[in-house]
């Protein structure tokens, strides 16, 4: 299993940069030279209707005091639906808002749904499990606040990358029966979900930048401290015992990615519950699923591997922006599906099949 050319030669580029490694900086040093790199790799983002931050009531979670999120309102072309997304932003202790606006940009205009992003508290400043605090709270509020928003209560995804998206299985979780109408799907993008190191993946690609074990090591040792939580599902959402009434799940992983294995391993605890369980190493495979209208979605898992691509090839489009893009365009269009789920209209249903049938064959 080769590195697609792309990849290659942008991660050599990336990586013979002489700037220190961002394991060798503190805190601040690496968030800024994290910014600078990722700014190298971006690409201008497509248009939607506007872009606002606000701040959560101070009461919304007595640990965490107000929370901030950043809303992306769709343009009006592309249908103003009122379904919307929460997305969790990855990046360990160094990702903001800012290092992922252009994949949230992409998700609300791909999608024509509001998605909502959270500014959640970083490790060192907020060890474990302060990120974990913020999660829970935000599409707590969100969901008994949805009418308010002027959005539908009952069409919520969730979406995360790298460490946001092992905060999102968590909060699927911690948040289990408590919101006013659960969370209809999840999208985890290359997620982090087991810190015991333990898959083979993790040793394969153990030097595969730009997650190498030393960036590992450095994020698990500012998040956790000197005592790693090993026993805490917070920590490692593969210690759930308790998988029912959770949403369809698309998981999206690398060849080349330390973390591919336990991203695979999650959907097959999931199994016990979950029936339609489907792995595709290259494209989306629907044999077995029914395209009709009535067919409920509630149970279908799919994983999809990019087997020449490395960790963050969605949150740096520019390493092979074709293929970033159709992985975008699949992750927008199984959120759409949850909008459709038990609609009448089975021409649409069968559209959205076809998106994300489309990309990737080659």
């Amino acid at each position: 299993m080769k590195l697609d050319r792309e990849a290659e030669a942008l991660l050599h580029w990336l990586s013979s940069s002489t700037a220190p490694p961002l394991w060798e900086l503190p805190p601040a040093a690496a968030r800024e030279e994290y910014r600078r790199a990722l700014a190298k790799t971006e690409i201008a983002p497509p248009a939607i209707g506007e872009a606002s931050d606000f701040t959560l009531p101070g009461d919304s979670c007595a640990c965490c005091g107000p929370l901030r999120l950043r809303k992306y309102m769709p343009a009006a072309a592309n249908g103003g639906r009122k379904q919307r997304s929460f997305f969790l932003h990855g990046g360990g202790c160094l990702g903001d808002l800012e290092s992922h606006n252009t994949m949230c940009r992409t998700l609300c205009h791909d999608t024509g749904t509001t998605v909502f992003a959270l500014d959640y508290r970083l490790a060192p400043e907020h060890p474990f499990p302060g990120a974990i605090e913020d999660t829970v709270a935000a599409p707590t509020w969100l969901s008994r606040n949805a009418t308010s928003l002027g959005l539908d209560s009952e069409r919520i995804a969730i979406a995360g990358d790298s460490a946001g998206a092992g905060l999102a299985a968590v909060a699927l979780q911690e948040t289990g029966g408590q919101l006013p109408v659960p969370v209809r799907a999840q999208a985890l993008l290359y997620p982090a979900l087991d810190l015991r190191g333990r898959l083979p993946s993790r040793t394969e690609h153990a030097d595969q930048f730009p997650l190498p074990r030393e960036m590992v090591a450095y994020f698990y040792e500012r998040y956790f401290g000197s005592a790693w939580p090993f026993a805490d599902p917070r920590a490692m959402p593969l210690l759930y015992d308790n998988y029912a009434g959770l949403p369809p799940a698309l998981v999206i992983t690398a060849g080349h990615d330390p973390l591919r294995d336990e991203a695979v391993e999650f959907p097959t605890v999931l199994e016990i519950l979950i029936h339609n369980y489907v792995v595709a190493p290259c494209r989306l495979d629907f044999a077995g699923v029914d395209r009709s209208a009535s067919q409920r979605l509630n149970n279908a898992v799919i994983v999809l591997s990019l087997s020449g691509d490395t960790h963050r090839f969605l949150a740096a489009p520019i390493l092979g922006s074709a293929i970033a893009t159709d992985y975008l365009d699949r992750v927008a269009a199984s959120i759409l599906l949850v909008e459709h789920e038990q609609a009448d209209d089975a021409s649409t249903v069968s559209a959205i099949f076809d998106r994300l049938d489309k990309a990737g064959t080659d």
